[in-house]
């Protein structure tokens, strides 16, 4: 296989996926490793990487150059920031469908992996009438990693709608350390993404493992805490929402069996009710960018 050389200089490997379809590059610094998926056309060991039109791989490789600078001292935000509580795995995964496209209005899903489970159905759902992509991590809300990649592709890329969902991660913090991480996240969002609109979805409960379906009630009040502190924010700062709690709490059918993630069923029910949201967002943006035209006819 054959790799770009700006890959090999920063020390990223590449990785056969299979089929001949494609190849996933990995960089593994002090934070985790960041992964980004880049397919070709074409069949065999061979990969060309001039032929590739998505820009993951830049992207990627932005988070990990920010990253390395904000460790370093030379990408440093204002504010001092704690030292963020690491989780066993920490993963970060963008996804841009389309990248080399203004064609249709352009939609990011920003999450964590109940996120990149719905994604797939959501953006089949809005086909023909949105680009979609993706940024989904492990990352709490007030990590600094989560806004510095969040950042780097807002600059990248002008997104009509953003749907946000950050809740399941960062149990080692405290609820009151979740509220502390709104305000820079709206301030990011205000400043690089501020002809937006921002829907916040509620984060889903969590069951027991097994197949009894039952509720595992601490966790799952922590969410509805977490799930108060959004609603206080979206309120204030005019969000859409998302009310992906209410649409599974009385559905223990919609679980896999570890009781955080869904199965297909569940999955395909969110995917379908997260288009509907952004769809409407898109109809009213449309609505709204309309009348000023009308009003001069």
């Amino acid at each position: 296989m054959r790799q770009s050389a700006t890959a090999v200089s920063r020390g990223w490997h590449a990785k056969r996926l299979g089929s001949g379809r494609g190849v996933v590059y990995g960089s593994k610094h002090d934070r985790g490793w960041l992964f980004c998926h880049r397919f070709s056309k074409g069949d065999g060991d061979t990969v060309n990487t001039d032929r590739f039109r998505t820009v993951a791989l830049a992207f990627s490789m932005a988070v990990i150059l920010a990253c390395d600078l904000g460790s370093s001292g030379l990408g440093a935000t204002q504010h001092s920031q704690a030292k963020p509580i690491l989780e066993t795995i920490e993963w970060t995964d963008i996804w841009v469908t389309n990248a080399n496209r203004n064609d249709l209005p352009r939609v990011l899903f920003l999450g964590d992996s109940i996120t990149r489970g719905y994604f797939k159905s959501a953006e089949k759902q809005l086909g023909g009438q949105a680009n979609c992509a993706r940024y989904t991590t492990s990352a709490f809300i007030a990590h600094q990693d989560f806004l510095d990649g969040l950042k780097i592709i807002l600059d990248r890329y002008d997104f009509d709608v953003i749907h946000i969902n950050n809740g399941l991660h960062g149990w080692d913090y405290t609820e009151e350390e979740y509220r502390n991480g709104f305000p820079p996240l709206i301030k990011l969002l205000k400043e690089h993404a501020p002809g937006a609109t921002l829907i916040w979805a509620m984060t889903t409960p969590i069951r027991q493992r097994g197949s009894s379906g039952k509720l595992k009630e601490e966790s799952t009040e922590r969410v509805r805490q977490r799930n108060q502190i959004a609603a206080e924010f979206v309120k204030r700062n005019h969000f859409e929402t998302s009310a992906l709690f209410s649409l599974v709490i009385d559905h223990p059918e919609y679980f896999g069996s570890g009781g955080v993630h869904f199965n297909a069923k569940g999955i395909g029910v969110q995917g379908k009710y997260v288009a509907g949201v952004v769809r409407q967002a898109l109809k009213s943006r449309a609505s709204e960018a309309a009348a000023p035209a009308a009003q001069v006819d």
